[in-house]
């Protein structure tokens, strides 16, 4: 009879054993990672104070050496005329080379002096604004709604609180400081704008010939025609529609990158006040000018969505600043666009 065979089995670890030997390897890995944090850390700190050590006192010195060809002129310098136009060829200067040198269009002082007055005037503008808005801030907090008028001053008097209590002493002479602050810019927005009246009525510049040519068109006024004249179409000479388009920055800017293609918006690179006036008088035109070729355009493409209409808004602006360019430049009256008076 055989013998049976009889196959001893190991015995299972306890839990504990497991769950203490796990925590021992966590806790290995874990503080092996901290010291490799650590060393990493110190090598970076070393590395620093090596680079900081060799190269601090070159940091301009040698993106010039690098990057650059100095060239030194001063009296009594032997540099031949052969010599100093092969300096000027290698900057590509005769050459009119557009993609390295631009040409940068510098106002004179009297183009820069005619900028003055509708700058002053929208300072003035929003000083208002915030004198307006700070009065009735001080009133509301008090339960009052008030429309600040002309006859603010009287009012005052009468004014009382929400629980029929009289304003407070501090209060009310806070509210009379504001109003007079506020009563002497309006005072100077009067004196500002007879002035421009003035100067429409007297001279005959070309500056305030192009400024009643634009006011001849519906939906353009005289804010609106003094700055496109004084600030963009007075004293730069276009050439084509692309300069008007980036001279006031609403050009798209598309990102093209292997394979992702997007378009970031415009750049508002350009003159921040003929970008936001012109933006104001494309509204303008769609209610003034709703036959004009621009104006159908706009509705056949963005009619609908109040999100499409706000996208449109600055794709009409370009292209109606483009129309205003040509309108004074060369006489072309927009496509569609009426007259005041017809």
């Amino acid at each position: 009879m055989a013998k049976s065979r009889w196959t001893r089995k190991s015995a299972p670890w306890p839990l504990s054993m497991v769950r203490s030997l796990l925590s021992l390897i966590f806790s290995l890995l874990l503080g092996g990672a901290l010291l490799g944090t650590l060393g990493l850390g110190i090598y970076m700190l070393y590395l620093d104070s090596v680079i900081r050590a060799e190269f601090d006192q070159k940091r301009w010195a040698m993106p010039a050496k690098v990057y650059a060809r100095p060239l030194e002129l001063f009296e009594s310098m032997s540099l031949s005329a052969d010599a100093f136009a092969e300096e000027l060829k290698l900057l590509r200067y005769r050459d009119g080379d557009r993609e390295e040198l631009h040409v940068v269009r510098v106002l004179t002082q009297d183009q820069e002096d005619a900028r003055r007055l509708h700058r002053e005037q929208l300072r003035l503008k929003e000083e208002r604004t915030a004198h307006c808005t700070r009065i009735n801030a001080l009133l509301v907090t008090q339960g009052i709604e008030l429309k600040v008028r002309s006859d603010f001053g009287q009012r005052l008097e009468q004014l009382t609180c929400w629980d029929a209590s009289p304003l407070g002493t501090d209060l009310k002479a806070e509210l009379e400081r504001e109003y007079t602050r506020l009563e002497l810019v309006e005072s100077q927005l009067r004196t500002l704008e007879a002035e421009q009246q003035r100067r429409l009525e007297q001279l005959q510049v070309p500056q305030i010939q192009a400024i009643l040519h634009l006011m001849g068109l519906r939906g353009i006024g005289l804010t609106g025609a003094w700055i496109l004249v004084m600030e963009f179409f007075g004293w730069r000479d276009f050439h084509n529609r692309r300069e008007v388009g980036c001279a006031a920055g609403l050009t798209g800017t598309p990102y093209d990158s292997g394979d992702s293609e997007h378009e970031q918006g415009i750049s508002k690179a350009g003159n921040v006040r003929i970008r936001w006036l012109i933006v104001q008088l494309a509204w303008d035109w769609l209610r003034y000018q709703p036959e004009s070729q621009l104006s159908l355009w706009f509705r056949e493409r963005f009619g609908e969505g109040k999100r499409l209409r706000r996208i449109g808004i600055v794709a009409l602006a370009r292209r109606l600043l483009i129309a205003l360019w040509r309108y004074v430049d060369q006489g072309v009256v927009p496509e569609g666009a009426q007259l005041k008076g017809s």
